[in-house]
């Protein structure tokens, strides 16, 4: 820190430089890395800061081991949420620190796989004794089951199962 100091006849003023100086060190690697699925479609990541770290790089991989995409840059704190994971696969994440443009090493590797996405609301279609249903597909979801009650809130039957992305037609009654 360097003090500046001016002085006239009608007074003193003062400025204050504050200059930091980088050791040209990569800061170490974050440690501990740990995860966790929350909301059944997040993942919550969270780390060991490193000292002389300013910010962290975090990266996702389908594959242990890599290749890694950096999905956050710039992160000042030692946590972040994927809001964005691939459902029903194993996401695969390692985290970076970084002192200006020097990154360091990488974390341990964790990973979380996550449901697939809720299916859109079904539209429904009343034809000659049977309703057809309709909905767009949940994110990462292979097949569907389909459960009926007559009353609102359940308790509800699986009428249908394994039912491929494509809609299905449900045979019998209207709700």
């Amino acid at each position: 820190t360097v003090t500046l100091y001016a002085t006239n006849a009608s007074g003193t003023s003062t400025d204050i430089l504050i200059v930091q100086v980088s050791n040209n060190v990569a800061p170490a690697a974050p440690s501990n890395l740990s995860e966790a699925v929350i909301n059944t479609n997040h993942v919550q990541l969270n780390w060991t800061a490193s000292a002389n770290a300013t910010t962290y790089t975090v990266k996702r991989s389908l594959n242990s081991g890599g290749p890694y995409q950096a999905i956050a840059t710039g992160v000042t704190t030692n946590s972040y949420t994927d809001i964005n994971p691939v459902p029903e696969k194993p996401n695969y994440y390692i985290v970076t620190a970084l002192a200006d443009t020097l990154e360091s090493g990488i974390s341990n590797e964790v990973s979380a796989v996550v449901p697939p996405g809720i299916p859109g609301k079904p539209d429904v279609t009343l034809g000659s004794n049977q309703l057809t249903l309709n909905w767009t597909p949940g994110d990462g979801a292979k097949t569907y089951n389909v459960k009926r009650s007559s009353v609102t809130g359940g308790p509800y039957t699986t009428i249908a199962s394994g039912i491929a992305e494509i809609p299905g037609v449900e045979s019998g009654r209207k709700r």
